[in-house]
């Protein structure tokens, strides 16, 4: 089999590839598309979701343009599960690419409480824009009619409907799931003439109607030097660097103008003395910084790997894994493991130090959760 996907950030496109090596596929990750069609998944970067409309139209045509779309069993379009960046645009261009004219977009992930019922999308039963993703610093979330949440963004014709309601017409269907049995519905009625394109429980479910193979699938030890990068703010990311107390490194605004080369020098006291450390920045709410502490972030972080050799750099955040792995020179990966849901661990092509990568919203897996926070406080 061999499936691609076009995710809107690297860590979508790094979660899709830990699915694929779930359900047994080799799968991999590239930044730079190319034209060669590989066995197994093949996840693909295009960093649109913070490009305007016409940034984001063509980014996504480029990139569409050098792969052999038609050489894959199945193209999966990867959006952000709850619909932030220019998710109208992106489906446009697929369907103008791959000469379709209707989409099944499900980008809501039950499995994790996120649900669209009604036309409305509710994370564990809160609707969106009442969640915390109401204080996204760059894609708040102000309402969660997800028909509307659309149709400002496209001339395409948008309908919500259930699984076993009439099959809609051309355009964008937003399929409404509550459950994971519902997600597996909707994928065992999908056809050839529709692009599928969601969230990963989506793609998962298409995977499973698939043969595909084993992988082992048994917990990966995160021995040796560790260095977290928390490139988010959401509850989940600031409560874990809380309870790992004097393991973070916690930079506040007047470090943006400090020297990085002393701040990796700071943490890699810290990794040489404790063989751990996590760097995180205080809550800073203006969108506008955020491209300025990613780039601060992503030079910390090249100094630490030019002073010493870490086994696992973790990064929370598509933003910030796209500005420090644009700092690295890193393209091209394979997937090692699925570590926990959402959460992937990636071999560089260029590097020996492993790479584990979630979107900032998801907590991390045990295997790192228990290299810094006491059993008990997870």
């Amino acid at each position: 089999m061999r499936c691609l996907v076009i995710a809107d950030d690297f860590t979508g496109a790094a979660e899709c590839a830990g699915i694929g090596h779930h359900v047994g596929l080799s799968s991999r990750v590239l930044r730079r598309p190319n034209r060669d069609v590989q066995p197994g998944l093949t996840a693909i970067d295009t960093d649109t979701r913070h490009m305007s409309p016409q940034q984001c139209r063509q980014q996504l045509l480029s990139m569409l343009k050098e792969l052999n779309v038609a050489g894959y069993d199945l193209v999966y379009k990867k959006t952000d599960s709850v619909l932030r960046g220019p998710v109208g645009v992106e489906l446009e261009v697929m369907l103008e690419h791959l000469g379709r004219k209707r989409v099944v977009l499900l980008p809501q992930n039950p499995s994790r409480g996120r649900t669209i019922e009604d036309g409305v999308y509710r994370i564990k039963g809160i609707p969106l824009h009442l969640s915390e993703f109401a204080a996204d610093p760059t894609h708040p979330a102000d309402r969660a009619d997800v028909c509307q949440m659309l149709q400002s963004q496209t001339p395409l014709a948008v309908c919500c409907i259930n699984v076993d309601d009439n099959p809609a017409g051309d355009g964008i269907t937003i399929a409404q799931a509550a459950t994971v049995q519902q997600v597996n519905q909707w994928a065992s009625g999908m056809d050839e003439t529709s692009l599928a394109a969601g969230g990963a429980d989506f793609l998962h479910a298409l995977l499973l109607r698939r043969p595909t193979g084993w992988r082992d699938r048994s917990p990966m030890a995160i021995k040796g030097t560790v260095l977290v990068v928390q490139g988010s703010k959401s509850p989940v990311s600031v409560k874990f660097t809380r309870r790992a107390g004097n393991d973070a490194v916690i930079l506040q605004a007047d470090d943006l103008a400090v020297a990085p080369d002393a701040l990796a020098s700071a943490i890699t006291d810290k990794l040489s003395s404790q063989q751990k450390a996590i760097l995180a920045f205080a809550n800073v709410q203006q969108p506008q910084n955020s491209q300025q502490i990613a780039a601060v972030m992503a030079a910390i972080v090249e100094g630490v790997l030019e002073r010493i050799q870490l086994n696992f750099l973790c990064i929370a955040g598509g933003s910030t894994a796209h500005a420090i792995l644009d700092r690295l020179g890193w393209e091209r990966f394979r997937c090692v493991t699925q570590m926990g849901s959402g959460t992937t661990l990636l071999a560089p092509h260029t590097s020996l130090t492993l790479l584990a990568v979630k979107p900032g919203s998801y907590p991390w897996p045990d295997a790192i959760r228990r290299r810094f926070v006491p059993e008990g406080q997870h």
